[in-house]
């Protein structure tokens, strides 16, 4: 899942993505609100049975919307 926050705000899931079989991902997202702001992104992996992982988060991306 792909979660997104503004600077104090907490993590909100806005998308789901699957892997292709080499375990790369790719999406897009299209900011809703005027700018300027600052967003915090992140993917975020939940532990399953059929998916050898741990439960988990990348690295966080700021990106900066005018």
């Amino acid at each position: 899942m792909l979660e997104a926050r503004s600077p104090g705000g907490r993590w909100i899931e806005f998308d789901v993505v699957r892997t292709d079989r080499r375990g790369r991902y790719r999406d897009s997202y299209t900011f809703k609100f005027p700018g300027p702001v600052d967003y915090r992104f992140r993917a975020r992996s939940e532990g399953e049975a059929d998916y050898p992982y741990a439960t988990g988060s990348s690295n966080v991306v700021r990106v900066h919307e005018r």
